[in-house]
Order: structure tokens, then sequence, then C-alpha cells
């Protein structure tokens, strides 16, 4: 039998375990390296990419979308904070990108190597409280191409709270949705967790022709309603092309009119400003704000080499950063030999406008005069700043 000196060793170990265990966490983490299994430089792909923090799944889905679909994982290892740069050090003929999750604990280990804040997420929203007609006012997505689609394919929408729906929903919408989204990289939530979520929701499934052929949760908290949880009928592409994501966008944002919330939240978003449904939520015009789940944790985003994988990366994309809290900055990236015409240049820089947005800096790869003559015309004066892309690359 334990003496009571035994008892309480122990006890005070567990519960300092447990109270700096967490602390800890922010000090050492995986740090996981992927390359592109088209690289043929070697029969080994070199790394290319760097992802240190605590999320398995959100390493995998930060190295598809930086380095596409055909990245592979190369090594995994654990260090603690102070060890990251050295690594990178090591790699530093092959490694192009590193990103890492950070708080206000280990932040401080990052500061010096430069790089950008990025918002593991960001969120956008529309002002619900204007009402439906001045909303249309301000985006022609709302005012003419969803509303046709509704037309052309029957589509409406009803409410559900029962609980039999919501099985059906998540089992015959939702997880094919995700999967077919998001591939080797989907997470699907516990059901008990979306089940909380949903007794806190309208559920708003998407018909056409009466049928139910997607949905999406409307959580009301305050003076916000959020979309989660989307879904789609066996993620079946004639709903997709029907409009089914569409119309849970538009008739969530009717709905949230009608329940007479003053901010309708999108949901969270990828900070890269063409990834799928970012690219799709912007043409709404919305407003950029923070993501209030995690408020202090952050990435960091460090480019360390121009080459041909880069260049593929940057091409037509952009982020958003914020280098202060709460305030945002994009970055775009173009080519002064590649610039189209004044129309297109113009529709390639304005797509990603939203409030809420401080400023935008122009990352220019080739001749800096003349991509700053073009933009200028092209935005008839608007100001933004210029930086060679050799700024964007930080050493080591």
């Amino acid at each position: 039998m334990a003496s009571p000196l035994q008892f309480k060793t122990f006890f005070t170990l567990k519960t300092l375990k447990k109270l700096v265990g967490p602390i800890l966490s922010w000090f050492k983490f995986p740090l996981i390296e992927y390359g592109i299994a088209s690289d043929t430089s070697s029969t080994k792909p070199a790394t290319r990419f760097i992802y240190g923090g605590h999320g398995i799944d959100r390493g995998r889905f930060w190295a598809k979308r930086i380095l596409g679909d055909h990245y592979v994982e190369i090594r995994r290892s654990s260090k603690w904070a102070w060890q990251v740069k050295p690594r990178v050090k090591e790699l530093q003929k092959e490694c192009i990108y590193l990103l890492v999750e950070t708080s206000k604990l280990n932040s401080f280990f990052f500061d010096s190597m430069g790089g950008f804040n990025v918002p593991l997420w960001f969120q956008l929203g529309l002002h619900a409280s204007l009402g439906e007609e001045k909303l249309k006012e301000h985006s022609f997505r709302l005012r003419a191409d969803i509303p046709r689609l509704i037309r052309k394919h029957d589509l409406s929408y009803e409410i559900s709270h029962s609980l039999e729906d919501f099985y059906y929903f998540v089992e015959n919408m939702h997880v094919p949705f995700i999967r077919g989204r998001h591939d080797d990289v989907a997470f699907i939530w516990p059901i008990e967790d979306i089940k909380k979520i949903f007794l806190e929701s309208d559920l708003v499934f998407i018909t056409k022709g009466g049928k139910r052929i997607a949905g999406v949760f409307l959580h009301c908290t305050g003076n916000m309603a959020t979309m989660r949880f989307a879904g789609v009928l066996d993620n079946n592409i004639e709903h997709l092309n029907s409009g089914a994501v569409s119309a849970f966008y538009y008739f969530s944002l009717i709905h949230s009119i009608h329940k007479k919330m003053e901010v309708f939240n999108f949901g969270g978003s990828s900070p890269f400003l063409r990834d799928g449904l970012t690219y799709f939520k912007l043409s709404f015009r919305p407003f950029v704000f923070s993501n209030d789940l995690l408020p202090n944790h952050k990435s960091k985003l460090f480019f360390f080499q121009d080459s041909p994988v880069f260049e593929e990366f940057a091409k037509g994309n952009g982020f958003l950063h914020e280098p202060e809290n709460g305030v945002f900055s994009k970055i775009i990236f173009i080519d002064s030999n590649d610039l189209g015409s004044e129309k297109a240049l113009r529709s390639k820089l304005t797509t990603f406008d939203c409030d809420g947005v401080a400023d935008t800096t122009i990352m220019v790869r080739g001749n800096m005069e003349a991509a700053i003559n073009a933009v200028t015309v092209a935005l008839d004066g608007k100001k933004v700043s210029f930086r060679p892309i050799a700024e964007l690359f930080n050493p080591v």
C-alpha cells in the first residue's frame, strides 16, 4: 500500500503534468516535412514545405494548398521551438516554405525570422441588417448570378429541427461532401459534437423541385448567424452543377435576414485567396474579421527561395495576413511578363477586394516599372504598395 508521502508525490506530479503539459506543447511539437511526388530530381522527393503544429490533419491541409494534390509526407519528427530554424537551415537548398502554428507563448522564437502572420482561418461576413435589396446592390452574384441559377433549377429552401433529419443530413450530405472536397485531408467532427451545434441551429435544406439535395446549419448566437457543417446529397455532381452550394449560401443569408440578424457569417475561410470556397465567398463583396474561436492562435508563414514550384503557387494567388491583431493586409503576386489585358488585370486585382483589409501589397516578378504602370491604369490610381518579389524571401 502506498504511503501518504508516495501518494502525495504521485498526485503532485500528475497535477503538475496536467498543468504544465499544455504549455510545454506549444514549445515542442511535430515537425512534418513534405515534398512533391512529381519531383524527379532524385528517387526521394526534396523537402519543399515544412509544417510545425499540433494538427496532423492540418499539416496535410496546408500541404495540399501549398504544394497541390501531389504532395507526399517525407519525414516526421518532434522539435522544440528553438530547433526549427536550425532544421530549416539544414534544408535551405530544398525548402521553399515553412508554416508554424504559434501562440503568445512561442511566437518570439520565430519573430526574428520575419515571415507573415497568417490566420489559421479568418471569417467573412455581410451586414444582414442592411436587408436583401441593399445587399443585392452591393454584389452582382447576389443580384443576378445566384437568383438565375435558383430559377433555372427550381431551387428553394426549408427549415428543420428534426433529429431524424439531422442524422440523415450528416450521413448522406455532410460526410460525402467533406470527403469529396478534401479527400485525404478531410476532417469529420464526432457526431455528438455536430449534434450540439445542431441543437442550437436551424437546419437549412435546399430543395430542387421539392427534393432535398443539400443543407447547412445556420447557427445563431447573439446578433450573428454563422454557417456551419454544409453538405450536398451524396456529393452528387449533378446537384453541385445545379447550384446547390450557391443556394445554401444565398438562402442562409435570406433566412438570417428574416431572423433579423445583424451579421451573416460565411464561416471559417482559408487565408489563400484562390482557395476554392474562399474565392467564391469573396465574390459576395464581404467584410473580413478575425477568427474568434482561436483568437490567440496564428500561423507564421515563411518563404525561403524562388523556384518553379513557388512560381506555380504564386500564379494568380494571394493571401491575407495580420501584421497586427485584427488588422488585415493583402498580398497579391503578379508577373510583368504576364499581365494580360487591362480588363483582365483589373479583374484579377479587384476579385479579392473586401472591406476590413487595410492595405494591399503587390509582389512583382520582372519589370517593376511596367507592373506599376499597368496596375495604376487598371486600378484607376487606387493606392497600393509594390515590392519586388525577391523581398518576399527570408534568408535563414
